[in-house]
């Protein structure tokens, strides 16, 4: 048992390192690609801000959750015509142009990358083209419900978040379940179904987009 253990994790070591090279192959590849469109100031700026942070972040969280860095910006140049050096006052800045700002806590991307990826899956979601079957919008949402109430839901929580009657609430919770988003629980030894809760597997990979 013991010799087996330790080929499993000598397998398991040789699996890690083989990911490992193959993210920095990809990862070098694409940051080059973007020094390459720089020139000056501007190309300096990213081969200085690009640094272990940033880079952690592309190993623990983007990695794991895309495969790729297709339409990811190493860093991308917005014009501050008021020169905003206040970090609140340059977020609240863009946030009115219309750009999506996240801080991400450094703690985070090295000890609970896990925590960060599912935040924000659960953000992409709402940008994100959709995958396999076409989901309703209304379906989506009641999905987002549900994983914000602890996966599990009631067709009164669907009615009291979008403003709809029983009876629609009803029929789109059970469109999920046939399609393998949610299943029916009972509640006690009532046959009467009342909650509904996200089935494992969709959890898991949070496909909600």
């Amino acid at each position: 048992s013991g010799m087996r253990d330790f080929f499993i994790s000598s397998e398991r070591v040789v699996e890690e390192i083989v990911k490992r090279r193959h993210f920095e192959e990809v990862h070098l590849e694409w940051f080059t690609s973007h020094l390459k469109k720089r020139k000056g100031e501007q190309k300096g700026r990213l081969e200085r801000g690009h640094a272990h942070s940033e880079k952690l972040f592309s190993q623990n969280v983007w990695w794991p959750m895309l495969g790729q860095f297709d339409h990811l910006h190493p860093e991308y140049e917005v014009l501050d015509w008021r020169g905003y050096c206040n970090e609140l006052n340059r977020e609240t800045f863009l946030q009115s142009l219309g750009f999506q700002v996240v801080s991400i806590p450094y703690d985070d991307i090295k000890d609970h990358p896990d925590l960060t990826t599912s935040l924000l899956r659960m953000l992409l979601s709402k940008y994100t083209p959709v995958r396999g079957e076409k989901l309703q919008l209304l379906e989506k949402e009641i999905l987002r419900l549900a994983y914000s109430l602890n996966g599990t839901i009631r067709p009164i929580d669907v009615v009291n978040h979008l403003n709809i009657n029983r009876r629609t609430a009803t029929r789109h919770i059970r469109a999920l379940c046939d399609k393998g988003k949610l299943h029916a629980m009972s509640d006690g030894h009532l046959i009467k179904i009342c909650r509904y809760e996200l089935t494992r597997v969709y959890t898991d990979t949070l496909d909600f987009y």
